[in-house]
Formats: structure tokens, sequence, C-alpha cells
């Protein structure tokens, strides 16, 4: 499916087919991609804006008219061959992952890195809404990366218009609850760590190796982590307003708020557990409750190498018969 000469033919084929023959120049090599990776960075995108009724199944038939411009501007051709191609390689867009090689392309407001939620419809147990997620909101953030820097994205948080429940990338909200549950399962490799700031997990991981191993305080590792990437930054200038240029970057409660997100996701799958957090607190009050449910876990059943016994390095002594409990020694 994805020889090139196979996919200028299609082109070909449906420019043809779609009655456009002023363009005597074939597609280049770069536009393909660029489309291919384009198009992949916005496939969550075009999905939600489908009707409820299209199906799901498959890439949708036609594209709105947003994404088409926005594809126009990034291929660089005419806005009314942009439905050719999509009908000529939309179900190689579908299928692929084109992702990687968009990192450094911003094409007006289009980014690289847009956060959706890992459903797509209602999990609440007591909910009957069963078709796809389609209520939205989006909000303009900021993805702390630890080979990029930090990128300019998009959030996108899904409504269920029965019950309520508010659904994000790291967690999701119950219809007026006022607690943040988060998704059971492997821990995220990004973390969403405040309203407008993502962070890669490995670059949290760095954090805390330089503070155990290099004695780096969270200020230090804000400012290590600035200076190194402040010609990135200075790209990002023209897309304010919408990403002000203070929006990239980091304070120390940033990184504070990342090892104790980390260390407490990381706590709770150790256990199986699931991290609740409270909705509306501010944040530097949000994992109060939460630290204090993991310290009286650990004050009753103790550290992992703590509980270590066998009959060569530990003797129990049953006493409960005289009241004085188990002594170990």
């Amino acid at each position: 499916m994805d020889d090139l000469h196979y996919l200028l033919g299609r082109i070909l084929q449906f420019e043809v087919q779609h009655n456009i023959t002023q363009y005597s120049a074939p597609p280049s090599l770069s536009q393909i991609i660029i489309f291919l990776t384009h198009a992949a960075c916005m496939k969550n995108y075009i999905s939600i804006i489908q009707r409820a009724t299209d199906s799901h199944d498959g890439p949708p038939q036609y594209l709105p008219d947003s994404v088409i411009d926005l594809l126009s501007d990034a291929v660089h051709i005419a806005a009314c061959r942009i439905p050719a191609w999509w009908d000529a390689l939309k179900s190689l867009v579908w299928s692929g992952d084109y992702m990687s090689t968009t990192c450094n392309s911003h094409v007006k407001h289009a980014v690289a890195h847009s956060f959706y939620p890992p459903v797509e419809r209602c999990i609440q147990p007591h909910c009957t809404y069963q078709p796809i997620l389609k209520k939205a909101e989006s909000s303009h953030v900021v993805y702390f990366t630890i080979a990029h820097g930090p990128m300019p994205a998009h959030n996108v948080h899904l409504y269920c218009r029965d019950c309520g429940a508010n659904y994000h990338y790291n967690y999701y909200v119950q219809g007026g609850g006022k607690s943040r549950e988060h998704y059971k399962g492997p821990l995220p490799d990004i973390i969403q760590i405040s309203e407008h700031r993502f962070v890669e997990r490995r670059l949290i991981d760095m954090w805390i190796n330089m503070m155990l191993y290099g004695w780096n305080s969270a200020s230090n590792c804000a400012l290590n982590y600035n200076v190194n990437f402040r010609r990135v930054v200075d790209r990002y200038d023209s897309l304010q307003p919408f990403w002000k240029r203070s929006a990239f970057g980091l304070r120390h409660e940033h990184v504070w708020n990342a090892f104790v997100y980390l260390c407490l996701l990381e706590d709770c799958e150790s256990h199986g557990g699931r991290l609740e957090l409270p909705n509306g607190n501010d944040q530097k009050e949000r994992f109060t409750e939460a630290m204090k449910r993991r310290n009286a876990r650990i004050q009753v059943c103790g550290l992992p190498d703590v509980l270590h016994k066998c009959n060569k390095c530990v003797r129990i002594v049953d006493r409960r018969d005289e009241g004085l409990g188990l002594s170990k020694y």
C-alpha cells in the first residue's frame, strides 16, 4: 500500500475523479510525507467531529473545512486538491503511525501533540449512554519532553451527555464529583502535572535521579531545563497569544508536583490501587490526603525490604499466649 509509485498513481487517479486537471506538477515525496504526518496528527480530531450516526470503523468519507485548510497550508497545495488526496491516502493515514516525524513541525496552530482521553465511550457502570463521546473541549497546553524541550500541544477532554462524567488524559471526574479518579493500568508515559502542563515520565525520572545522585534542588532542575531549551522556546514566539512565552518555562513547584505525582502513581500501581485526588483544591493541597493515606499504609504494612524475613536472618518468637504478641529478633 505504501509503495511510492502506487501512492502517486492513486493521488493522480482521484484528482481526475474530482475533476482536478489544471495542476500539471505531480506530487512530490515531501508533500506526501507532510500530508500523511499532519493528517495522522489530527486523526483524533477528525474522528471526534464526525456525526454520531456515521460509522467509526474506518476513516470518514469527508474532511471538515478546518482540516482541509490546515492540510492545504502544510502541503502547500490548493485546498480543492485535499479531498482527492484524502480519498487516495485516508486508509494509510488511519492505519499508520506518523506522529514521530511531526515533532518539530508547526503549521499555524496545528501542533504535533494532542492529548485525548484513553476511552471513547463512557465507562461509568450506571451510565446507559453507549455512542462514542462527541462533546469535547480543547485547551492550549505545554508538553515538556526530555528530547525536544517544551512543545505546544492541545488537551482535549470529553463529556458524557447522559451522566456528566468528564474524561481527561490521565483521569476522569464523575458527574458532579469532587474527586479525580485515575485510570487503572500501567503507568502513563506522559503525566498531566497541572491544568496546562504535561510532562514526559522519562523527564520526571531524570529529575528524581538528579536530586538523588547529583544533589540538585528542584529549582536547579527547572533552571537546567529552561537554559538547555531556551533556543527552542524562541521558535514559539509566533504562537502568541495562544501560547504565552512564560508558559514554556518551568519553576521549582512544577518539578515537585511531577515528583510527588509520579511517586503516588507508582505506589498505587505497586499494590493494585487507583489514585484518587480532589478535583477542586489548589494544586499544592491536591496531593496531601493521598500522601497521608500512603504514609498510613506504609506504617501498617511496612516497606518490602523491611518485611523480608527468613529462617537465617530473622527469628520470630510467638508470645501471644502471654499477651506479649510476636517478637522479632
